[in-house]
């Protein structure tokens, strides 16, 4: 007797649990791509579908801020346009770098060397990057301070 009033409590949570997680969730998906996983980290914006915003230094998250992102065409070709602008009355060094991908998220061509620029205080700047492959139509867009940790690393392993 115990042991049916044991299986069927055990089977009543249980339809109770399922039953609790099949309504609408209130988490929003970031990308809808069955192939591709996007991380949610504090310094990665994922708010645009093809333009991903990353500030990869800790240091930049409160300070430097990408904004404005524009997609559009140039012939053939995607471009981009971010605004970074500086928050504070610092001056910074940054580097920024601009990846493109095609429509499923593949690599278009090779990344681009890291470009430096300076940000005065209050300043905003606005970035344009062309794509340098016509199928390419999404863009990783980051920008870092140009001694990071993982920059020094880099160069320790060539």
């Amino acid at each position: 007797m115990k042991r049916q009033s044991f299986f069927f409590s055990a089977a009543s949570l249980f339809i109770v649990l399922i039953a609790g997680c099949g309504g609408n969730s209130s988490v929003p998906l970031l990308n809808t791509s069955p192939n591709q996983e996007i991380i949610e980290q504090r310094g990665v914006d994922t708010t645009y579908t093809n333009l991903i915003r990353i500030v990869s230094s800790d240091e930049l998250l409160e300070y430097v801020k990408i904004i404005n992102p524009f997609m559009g065409k140039t012939g053939a070709y995607t471009k981009v346009q971010v605004t970074l602008q500086n928050l504070t009355l610092n001056r910074f060094t940054l580097e920024y770098q601009c990846q493109w991908q095609d429509a499923i998220g593949f690599a278009a061509g090779t990344p681009r060397p890291w470009t430096r620029l300076v940000l005065t205080s209050r300043e905003a700047e606005i970035v344009q990057e062309v794509a340098l492959h016509p199928k390419a139509v999404k863009a990783v867009f980051t920008i870092r301070l140009p001694d990071d940790d993982i920059i020094e690393l880099n160069k320790n392993v060539k």
